[in-house]
């Protein structure tokens, strides 16, 4: 497996080019690839997005906007498992993972839609699993999964993209239907602050980790250089252009 230097760095942008408000539909990226590639499809849920690939029967990407409104638990965990219908190809099923040796690894978390049994529901689609280590599900992911909600407390919201970094032709598989195990999750996360966004990612190896989080966060830059996905492409160009590079704790550690 390929070592890589994890190095901390936030974006932060200046929003002097925009209105008041984010622009509409923050979360949602494009892939380089999806125009010349059938096996991408996009399907938009009532509460996130995901672009689905065939090749590797996992959700590329999953996004969506959590509110501080949104994090109040009205309903237990649903555990109703099922595949997507919506997946023109067919996704993975629930059989894929049994017996083997992997969690149903969440993407869109469930504890981040349990402000209804409806939202709650819809995360358990075959379409939001990926196949993850029980030690890195369990510990380092679920951590970080509980500190955006953390984050999305403090700032009143946070957009959010997270998925597998598909970045390989051949992968180990599980089940009829040959899911890939990724070897490495990302996490792109945008939030209001100020009169600014700020922008970070995390890239975390599918292994359990003691680290703290910190030590996986790169930029938005690093993570498209490794995943060819173009992450918060509404923000203005010239903006993003300008962004700075800086280690910002007091913002997010």
């Amino acid at each position: 497996m390929k070592v890589f230097n994890f190095v901390f760095f936030v974006l932060i942008l200046n929003l002097s080019a925009f209105s008041a408000d984010l622009p509409e539909n923050l979360e949602l990226p494009t892939c380089a690839a999806i125009k010349a590639d059938s096996g991408h499809f996009v399907s938009h849920k009532n509460f996130y997005s995901l672009c689905y690939r065939e090749n590797y029967e996992q959700s590329e990407w999953v996004a969506y906007k959590l509110s501080s409104d949104d994090l109040g638990k009205n309903t237990e965990r649903t555990e109703d498992f099922r595949s997507d219908s919506f997946i023109p190809t067919g996704s993975a099923v629930l059989e894929d993972y049994r017996k083997s040796g992997f969690d149903r690894g969440h993407l869109a978390p469930a504890a981040d839609f349990a402000f209804s049994e409806e939202a709650m529901s819809e995360t358990f689609l075959m379409s939001n699993m990926s196949p993850q280590t029980a030690g890195f599900n369990r510990g380092i992911w679920a951590k970080l999964e509980k500190q955006v909600r953390t984050w999305a407390g403090k700032f009143g919201e946070i957009y959010v993209v997270t998925g597998p970094i598909l970045e390989k032709n051949r992968y180990e598989t599980i089940g009829v239907n040959h899911v890939a195990v990724p070897e490495f999750f990302y996490k792109a996360l945008a939030v209001p602050h100020g009169e600014r966004v700020e922008l970070i990612a995390f890239i975390l190896p599918n292994r359990s980790s003691k680290q703290p989080l910190s030590d996986f966060a790169v930029s938005i830059d690093k993570l498209e250089e490794r995943t060819g996905i173009d992450f918060f492409p509404a923000l203005d160009d010239a903006t993003e252009t300008a962004a700075e590079k800086t280690i910002n704790e007091k913002v997010w550690f």
